[in-house]
């Protein structure tokens, strides 16, 4: 993330397979990341379900010690390749929409904004490809 518009650009690039691998193997190669610690992980726990924006949201907290930026922009890469490497099923299988950066999901149709920080929710495939 030390050189976000390049990380940016090289995101919008990704269109196929190839594509994403190569953007995988330059971007997060410093995986693994630092974990959080278990007191840290069991206060996000701690949260249940919420009901914002007029949809119920379930907490999702990660296990990486992340930014919320690095969070949203790792998992926004994800969504991208996921794009580029799976077919989707039918335009009506069900997705869900996830703020990485806050750790919330919710598999109920909404505003496609985040209820807490405003960013874009992410739609991801509710399932795996088979």
């Amino acid at each position: 993330m030390a050189d976000r518009t390049a990380f940016e650009a090289a995101l919008a690039a990704v269109s196929t397979p190839a594509d994403w691998f190569a953007f995988k193997a330059r971007w997060f190669a410093d995986q693994p990341w630092p974990k959080r610690s278990p007191e840290a992980l069991a206060t996000t726990r701690s949260e249940v379900a919420l009901e914002l924006g007029g949809r119920t949201f379930q907490r999702a907290p990660l296990p990486d010690d992340l930014t919320p930026e690095a969070r949203y922009a790792y998992f926004a890469a994800l969504a991208r390749g996921f794009r580029a490497v799976f077919a989707r099923a039918s335009p009506d299988a069900p997705l869900r929409h996830a703020c990485p950066a806050c750790e919330l999901y919710s598999d109920e149709a909404g505003p496609p904004e985040c209820p807490r920080c405003g960013r874009p929710l992410l739609d991801m495939p509710l399932q795996p490809p088979r």
